[in-house]
């Protein structure tokens, strides 16, 4: 009705609370508050921003006023859309978006109790795994999507496509029945200059989401459906959550191949919005799909070592890590010997000497207090 917003802002009901201290972030604390600076507007002028709360199905309502309510010239400021039309054109949007979510929910829930998929959107999906607020750890998601498979649309001098994420992640305890600890529905949108856009179509784009679980077993069913093509992918993933903070055993986080890492101004919200890039915290993560680099990019080694013992004179880990490099079976070389204090470790590497081929790094980190040693190993491509 009134046209795009100056400015979009999301907040959480609990704002006051760490996202990784909410254990069982519920649905129905989302805000999306979408501002406007249209004085001329009698209805913005005194309702300059407009707050949509999320429902249990996933969608935003608007709270605290009444489009119904509005007067004819305030409705179509920027549309020349007669009254009744338009609320007739805005019921009809709410029910196809209400029965596109409840057959995306149906899916979902066939997959939970039969383990019957769909599959009609070609789709990726990888879980990390990293330290938290003790005693939980966080899971930063990363979903990859074939652009191929959906539909974009015009809008306002951009290429879009609207795509909604849904979740349920079931704990499994020995001798209990799995139950829900984390459910999710969040909007994913995609958009391309017409530039991009004319450069993406045989190509794949991602986004982020994630959320703190306490160490144990847990089924993850995953589903994301199209609105505009009426298409649906779902799958499940078992998760096995590790306790970063038990400090008896050596072992590693996930490990991410970086193309940029960049502190933020404010902590994440956690599963309030579905982001293009990986947030922990106040940091965050540039990935590049699939591993693959220019030459002239300078990627970083991002990982947490979980489990080094203090050494007593400084109190902090002691920590060595040797990096080889190798392409196939064949070893390249191994860098030299690198020593951290720090239990976060973001060791870049510069690409500007590696000819475009497929590589191996070889990650053996030692702790020189304990003794323990484990190794582990990313893929990666130079173009």
């Amino acid at each position: 009705m009134f046209g795009p917003p100056d400015d979009v802002q999301y907040k959480a009901g609990a704002a006051d609370v760490a996202p990784f201290q909410r254990r069982d972030f519920q649905q129905g604390l989302e805000r999306s508050v979408w501002i406007y600076n249209i004085p001329e507007n009698p209805f913005l002028a005194e309702h300059p921003q407009l707050t949509f709360q999320r429902t249990a199905l996933g969608n935003y309502a608007l709270t605290g006023v009444s489009i119904s309510d509005l007067p004819p010239e305030a409705a179509c400021y920027r549309r020349s859309i007669p009254e009744d039309e338009l609320k007739k054109m805005l019921g009809q949007q709410q029910e196809e978006a209400l029965a596109a979510m409840s057959v995306a929910e149906h899916a979902l829930q066939e997959l939970i109790t039969t383990g019957t998929a769909k599959n009609e959107i070609g789709l990726e999906l990888s879980v990390n795994y990293f330290p938290a607020q003790p005693p939980s750890s966080y899971l930063p998601m990363i979903l990859l999507i074939n652009n191929k498979d959906i539909s974009f649309t015009e809008v306002e001098e951009h290429h879009r496509a609207e795509l909604n994420i849904l979740g349920k992640v079931l704990q499994k305890e020995e001798g209990q029945e799995p139950r829900e600890v984390q459910s999710f529905s969040l909007p994913w949108q995609i958009d391309y200059t017409d530039e991009e856009y004319s450069q993406s179509a045989d190509k794949s784009d991602m986004c982020s989401l994630g959320f703190p679980l306490l160490p144990g077993s847990y089924d993850l069913y995953l589903g994301v459906w199209e609105k505009a093509g009426d298409r649906l992918t779902t799958l499940a993933r078992e998760l096995e959550v590790p306790d970063f903070h038990r400090g008896d055993k050596l072992f590693i986080s996930s490990v991410l191949f970086a193309r940029n890492m960049n502190s933020l101004d404010a902590v994440h919200p956690g599963l309030e919005k579905v982001t293009r890039n990986i947030v922990m915290g106040m940091m965050e993560i540039e990935l590049s799909p699939e591993n693959i680099f220019h030459q002239s990019d300078q990627p970083v080694l991002f990982f947490y070592v979980a489990g080094a013992s203090l050494n007593p004179e400084t109190q902090k880990p002691d920590i060595q890590v040797e990096y080889g490099l190798r392409k196939g079976e064949e070893l390249l070389g191994s860098y030299p010997l690198q020593k951290y204090d720090v239990p976060a470790i973001a060791q870049p590497f510069p690409l500007s000497k590696f000819p475009p081929d497929d590589y191996i790094m070889e990650i053996k980190i030692s702790d020189l207090v304990s003794g323990q040693e484990i190794v582990t190993s990313v893929r990666f491509k130079v173009i």
